[in-house]
């Protein structure tokens, strides 16, 4: 499957963001940013109030920014089991809000230019389902204790049932 780039919310993405004192904040915070620019504000717990912001956003915002929590996700969340269940619950969320809405992208992989330690760019090609697969995989090889977090498996087979 061959990667596309996703293009940044325009101001007709954002259109009735003013009326929504939490949509406010998240407008000031990511407003024209690249997902590659704000994957990192997902950390020390900030991923469950910037969730809740993309349940709310409008559909070509929540497609978008849903990439900067993957992003997050795979890059320095591997070992944030609470974002990775965070994350899940999102997707079925917003796919029950707004039908279509996830499983219109669930597949699509998107090309992201990650500069890494050494200042490099490292170009990344990522999908929804590419990080739910590998929630998926930690949970089947025991690297997330079922019995703590045990959301994350019900969670994973909704998305089977219904987004993928």
């Amino acid at each position: 499957m061959k990667s596309k780039h996703l293009q940044v919310p325009t101001d007709r993405d954002w259109n009735g963001y003013e009326h929504d004192l939490d949509l406010i904040d998240f407008y000031k915070l990511v407003y024209g940013k690249k997902v590659e620019d704000v994957y990192y504000y997902f950390k020390n717990g900030a991923h469950i109030s910037l969730a809740d912001e993309l349940l709310y956003s409008n559909r070509k915002v929540f497609q978008y920014y849903i990439f900067a929590f993957a992003l997050y996700l795979m890059l320095m969340g591997e070992e944030d089991i609470e974002a990775q269940e965070g994350f899940l619950s999102l997707l079925l969320n917003r796919e029950e809000r707004d039908q279509g809405s996830v499983r219109q992208i669930f597949h699509n992989k998107y090309k992201f230019d990650i500069i890494d330690a050494n200042f490099s760019r490292q170009p990344i090609s990522l999908s929804l389902e590419d990080v739910v697969d590998s929630i998926y995989k930690k949970v089947k090889e025991g690297h997330i204790d079922t019995e703590i977090y045990d959301d994350i498996p019900k969670f994973l087979e909704k998305i089977k049932k219904t987004i993928t």
